[in-house]
């Protein structure tokens, strides 16, 4: 008997959405729905505002996001069964807001993996049961705040609510290390050195470390993972393996390749895609990049998406947002930031959707990204369809857009004209040819024979 996960990327939510009776928007919610599991990240947080412990956070990542409760169960409506959470906005109203999104998303009764209220809870995978498959989910992220970090419980003391990490050092030349040593102490940083050939460096009484360095070939410079989350999410894959038919691990990520362009993906995350399939992934998604899209590869019979793009993109509502975001943005403001509104905030940025913006400066050694990030014309869904044995079979693409009007439906999911969906998969297959990945192309959408 066969079996489809349909796979998504971002879905970034900030108002409810059933009511929309577009006709495009209705294909996607029904592509969804007719998947037996669709599977997406959250980026968002739901909460009303009113719990006594929803405070927002001192720093968050640009904005601070937030859905009404209401939304979660709008996400069920449009036939999403499992989400991913692990995300460097988890947790924008700290651990009041994060809670309050776990019991959004229990009422709606769409499971979750990548948060909890301690670093095992966080990393555990979560599991969904349907009539022909047991489907679990692994979700990590290697970009968020290091105090949104979830902690281990000990007998003594509990953990801490949080992500579930997928941290990285750097290794470095001798020369560079020296240099770094140079410019910390020039800068009057904190520096330690824990271990031979290891330097790591915090602001001046902070006493938290910030990056941590270590001494390492020529040929060796770069990321590499912290070792003990790179074991302990593949165990955790292994476990789910184990336990289910069907296995999806999950990174949220905004790291880029050093001299690459923003659709290029770090090697480090490349190789930690391929260890997820060798712990027993069938599905490999990472995503967050706002590129929108990446390429996919195929690795020993298992695709691996590097990112499939935003699937929700709304962006335009007037929603109230801390006082730190005004004054971080002042700047782009006619007025003095605790005299401006929520209405001042969207004029800032302009009535140009998002993804018609495409302003990234690429100097070859790193890119600066300034304001929404768009390089290329769209996302997909990726249908993932098993055969009897629980193997993939074959991806199909289907490609799409976004609402551009009205207000109430801008950045809702829609179909594209037939040109921009050849050229958005035209677009996909160009980014997976360095994986050696044949892509076919034919009426509107795409097929990947695993």
């Amino acid at each position: 008997m066969g079996f489809s996960v349909a796979v998504t990327g971002d879905s970034i939510v900030n108002r409810d959405f059933s009511f929309c009776s577009e006709p495009g928007f209705r294909t996607i919610i029904d592509r969804l729905r007719e998947a037996d599991v669709s599977f997406t990240h959250l980026e968002t947080l739901f909460h009303d505002f009113d719990d006594p412990e929803v405070y927002p956070s001192a720093k968050a990542p640009r904005t601070w996001v937030r859905a009404p409760k209401s939304a979660a169960s709008d996400l069920e409506w449009a036939g999403i069964d499992l989400v991913s959470h692990a995300s460097n906005h988890a947790l924008d109203y700290s651990y009041g807001g994060l809670r309050e999104t776990w019991t959004a998303l229990e009422d709606a009764g769409i499971p979750y993996a990548g948060t909890g209220e301690n670093l095992t809870q966080a990393r555990r995978p979560v599991f969904l049961d349907t009539d022909n498959a047991r489907v679990a989910l692994v979700s990590m992220t290697s970009s968020f705040q290091d105090w949104a970090c979830a902690g281990r419980a000990r007998g003594d003391v509990g953990g801490r609510p949080g992500v579930n990490p997928l941290r990285y050092d750097y290794r470095i030349t001798t020369e560079m290390m020296d240099s770094l040593r140079d410019v910390g102490q020039a800068l009057g940083l904190t520096l330690n050195q824990p271990a031979d050939g290891v330097l790591t460096f915090s602001k001046k009484g902070s006493l938290n470390t910030d990056m941590c360095f270590r001494e390492a070939a020529s040929d060796e410079v770069g990321r590499v993972l912290n070792e003990r989350d790179k074991l302990e999410n593949l165990a955790a894959i292994e476990n789910a393996a184990v336990a289910a038919d069907v296995v999806i691990a999950h990174v949220h990520m905004h790291e880029f390749r050093p001299g690459g362009e923003v659709t290029d993906p770090p090697r480090f995350i490349e190789r930690f895609a391929q260890d997820c399939v060798e712990a027993g992934a069938d599905v490999v998604v990472n995503q967050g990049t706002h590129a929108p899209t990446r390429g996919i590869e195929i690795y020993d019979n298992t695709p691996i998406f590097y990112d499939p793009g935003e699937l929700f993109l709304m962006t335009n509502s007037v929603v109230p947002m801390p006082a730190d975001w005004y004054y971080n943005n002042a700047d782009r403001l006619d007025k003095h930031p605790m005299d401006a509104t929520p209405e001042d905030k969207l004029r800032s940025r302009g009535t140009t959707p998002p993804w018609e913006e495409s302003n990234f400066v690429d100097d070859d050694v790193m890119i600066t990204l300034e304001g929404d990030v768009f390089t290329g014309p769209g996302s997909f869904i990726a249908e993932c369809e098993f055969d009897g044995n629980m193997t993939v079979e074959s991806v199909l693409l289907h490609p799409l857009t976004w609402v551009s009007e009205p207000n109430s439906a801008v950045g809702l999911p829609t179909v594209p004209d037939a040109d921009e969906r050849n050229e958005i998969l035209e677009h996909v297959a160009s980014l997976s040819e360095p994986y050696d990945t044949d892509i076919e192309i034919e009426g509107g959408t795409a097929r990947i024979d695993v």
